[in-house]
């Protein structure tokens, strides 16, 4: 699993626009919370949005396999901006 997160946060980050690289982690933190809450096939367009921007789109399938039950560690460790992060927080509605 940490191979995957390293894949695709070094794709992530040579994104030359770091507002663009800030979109994408988002993005990928959103994916983990939607995926939380049911929201499956949300979840899976926000993954593969964001593999197809970064050039990674064969990492989508392997990333739906493991993302399940590790979405709180995927999120945290793709440094999403905190207020994204904090929707994964078991308090959150």
């Amino acid at each position: 699993m940490d191979n995957l997160l390293k894949r695709i946060f070094i794709a992530i980050d040579k994104i030359e626009s770091s507002v663009d690289q800030m979109v994408y982690r988002d993005l990928f933190a959103l994916r983990c919370y939607l995926n939380i809450k049911g929201k499956k096939d949300a979840s899976a367009k926000a993954i593969r949005t964001v593999c197809k921007a970064v050039g990674e789109e064969d990492m989508v399938k392997k990333l739906l396999e493991h993302i399940n039950d590790n979405e709180r560690e995927f999120a945290e460790k793709i440094w999403a901006h905190k207020e994204i992060f904090d929707l994964l927080d078991n308090n959150a509605s």
